[in-house]
């Protein structure tokens, strides 16, 4: 019973809040997704896609080939999300925060 309740609010987690208001797409690649938390990327979030890649491949009732596979391509994008972060920074360190432009996907790289 706890492993389903688990996943319920994972189930819940993913579908609903995750997809609506912490992904932000990148203006100039809609392949590229931004975890964030309120508008605002934080290195630490980079756990995400991981565990969405994970919950994907878990059976469960409301789990079908579809949603595993949509799952799958959000944790993918969110994934080239984070590692676009490091691939722009000129030293190849990713930075610890990021304010991104919910409408653009633009970056400002201001604390």
């Amino acid at each position: 019973p706890v492993l389903q309740d688990m996943l319920k609010l994972y189930d819940k987690i993913v579908q609903g809040p995750l997809r609506s208001n912490h992904v932000i797409r990148k203006g100039s690649d809609p392949s590229i997704a931004y975890p964030a938390d309120h508008y605002r990327y934080h290195q630490l979030v980079c756990f995400l896609p991981g565990l969405v890649a994970l919950g994907s491949s878990v059976n469960h009732h409301d789990n079908t080939i579809e949603r595993k596979a949509t799952d799958f391509a959000l944790a993918e994008e969110m994934a080239r999300g984070c590692q676009d972060m490091y691939e722009d920074a000129t030293t190849g360190l990713g930075p610890e925060e990021v304010n991104v432009d919910n409408k653009r996907g633009d970056r400002s790289y201001q604390p």
